[in-house]
């Protein structure tokens, strides 16, 4: 006979249910916490998916539970790492306590920021009723992979030799994917929402101008720090 899972939601859109009552498959996590995942690497994709790539620059959401077979009631709450930079992620809800042999259902909200390849973790930290005030983590892997773009990943980029500069940026020859090409990288970028626009502007043109008539355009790095526009090198101008 199948169990079915028997949620209790309140108003906050919390979601528990008896860990008894249901047929999903948790793994152990950490002293007497378990967790399901929606495949067995955690693998970020969309709800039809099992392991597909995803959009860049367009949120995502998952769902994955926490079960406590203990019999003290447990406090968590997710972190993430501060220096991210090409993805952000959130969490609903983020501070929950679970009852003794409960579990619940959490949501994750993935936005990745450039075209990517990502294995990284975020941290449960959690904390019993029993204990002397001291609180546990555990680090829970994930993995996601993006469909391509013109949004790129500047650890794909390799300097090779400044060619040039002007007041607007400097032009170095690089590599891109196996691709020798010109990487300009913009000066006096303060990270304004209006200057960023404006940027994302010009990408938006650069993509659509593609011709077989100029220089390839390939993408661009819209990390503050490292913003830079990427185009074919043309070794006898253009």
């Amino acid at each position: 006979m199948i169990k079915f899972i028997k949620h209790k939601r309140d108003t906050s859109g919390l979601t528990l249910f008896k860990l008894k009552h249901t047929n999903m498959i948790f793994v152990d996590m950490a002293d007497g916490l378990t967790i399901h995942t929606r495949n067995e690497e955690f693998v970020i994709t969309y709800d039809d998916q099992d392991y597909e790539e995803i959009d860049v620059n367009k949120e995502i959401k998952n769902l994955f539970s926490i079960g406590n077979t203990t019999n003290h009631k447990v406090k968590i709450q997710f972190t993430s790492k501060s220096d991210i930079e090409k993805y952000t992620i959130r969490f609903e809800l983020s501070i929950v306590t679970i009852p003794p042999k409960f579990a619940c259902e959490f949501s994750l909200f993935l936005n990745p920021l450039c075209t990517s390849t990502i294995d990284s973790t975020f941290v449960v930290s959690y904390l019993f009723t029993t204990s002397d005030g001291t609180s546990c983590a555990h680090h829970v892997n994930f993995k996601y992979t993006t469909k391509l773009s013109t949004r790129l990943d500047p650890d794909e980029l390799v300097e090779e030799k400044k060619l040039g500069e002007d007041s607007f940026g400097i032009v170095f020859k690089g590599i891109f994917r196996g691709n020798i090409v010109a990487i300009k990288k913009m000066k006096n970028f303060v990270n304004s929402s209006h200057q960023m626009e404006e940027f994302e502007n010009e990408v938006s043109m650069l993509d659509k101008l593609r011709s077989e008539f100029i220089v390839y355009f390939y993408g661009a790095v819209f990390i503050p720090s490292k913003i830079c526009l990427v185009t074919e090198f043309a070794q006898y101008g253009s």
